[in-house]
């Protein structure tokens, strides 16, 4: 049934129901139209739109609707679009990833109903084909992991609030492209997320003073770490305290890791042995055995003289 007045719509007797979308476009044409040839089914493609299968009606608002509610989603985004056009085609390339989820734009980014869309997804909810490329060079990777950046206090933090340290504290503002280059520029001692006392000259992490090796490499960047043989000395890996007495404190602070094989030979060699007593690497059972050998002619000889010494000694 279809009144013959201004506004009419087709409707269905049999099953109360007003004819949408699809069938109402064909309800308007007759057997004669396709026999004759005036329709045929190209015709009919390009005048079909998306909204016209599914029975959406367009609003005042310019949105489509179903049964009262807006449609959204990637329906909601194509439903303009002709069948045998390319609507489609366009639409695919400029439509943003956002609103084909089915989220909202809002003046801070998209939400997910009242929840505001974070991470890889909310960076690239506004992006489409067009423009994925350019989103991906110049994300952050802070906004990728889902960081938010907190201006009071100048840093990105998590989900928990708290401060990102450590590598991914150094390349949340990086996109992409300059990571790498990002890593190298930076302190090792930043990307383990220990903090730098300039008073002291000293890297510290949580549980305070790092170890002297560690203080001495964290100053230094990724690719300066293949130099360390060569630049590394005693001083920069065995703490001062541990210098003091012990086969330590008769090297050279100066002897590098490079050079600590032949100064340790040297050092046998040319080391008397009230050095060694001294140093606390040889001991005694008593005060005053210590004080026979000392004042013996045995402490001032070096160790390969002493063991010389000793194997020229008559045997029983």
């Amino acid at each position: 049934v279809k009144p013959k007045t201004e506004g009419a719509y087709w409707y269905d007797e049999t099953n109360d129901r007003v004819i949408k979308g699809l069938e109402e476009k064909l309800a308007n044409y007759t057997i004669d139209d396709f026999i004759d040839g005036r329709i045929n089914v190209d015709t009919l493609l390009h005048e079909i739109t998306i909204a016209d299968i599914f029975g959406y009606e367009l609003g005042d608002d310019g949105k489509y609707y179903h049964n009262g509610e807006v449609v959204t989603g990637i329906l909601g985004e194509f439903a303009h679009c002709h069948i045998d056009s390319n609507d489609i085609q366009d639409t695919i390339n400029g439509v943003q990833f956002g609103s084909i989820l089915g989220y909202t734009e809002g003046a801070d980014g998209w939400y997910d109903g009242d929840s505001k869309v974070t991470g890889a997804i909310g960076v690239f909810a506004g992006a489409s084909i067009n423009t994925i490329d350019e989103t991906i060079d110049n994300a952050l990777l802070g906004d990728l992991l889902g960081y938010v950046y907190d201006d009071g206090k100048n840093c990105w933090v998590d989900n928990n609030n708290e401060k990102v340290t450590g590598v991914m504290g150094v390349v949340a503002d990086c996109s992409i492209n300059n990571v790498g280059t990002k890593i190298q520029d930076t302190d090792l001692g930043n990307i383990l997320g220990f903090t730098y006392n300039e008073s002291e000259s000293w890297w510290y992490d949580e549980n305070g003073k790092v170890h002297t090796f560690m203080n001495t490499i964290a100053g230094k960047h990724i690719d300066q770490l293949g130099n360390l043989v060569t630049e590394l000395k005693v001083s920069d890996v065995i703490p001062e305290e541990q210098r003091q007495t012990g086969l330590m404190s008769l090297l050279d602070e100066n002897t590098t890791l490079e050079t600590l094989a032949p100064d340790l030979d040297k050092m046998f060699n040319e080391t008397t042995m009230k050095e060694f007593i001294d140093a606390e690497l040889i001991t005694f059972g008593s005060e005053s055995d210590k004080q026979k050998f000392l004042s013996s002619p045995f402490a001032s000889y070096n160790l390969s003289t002493l063991l010389g010494k000793l194997a020229s000694l008559p045997t029983m």
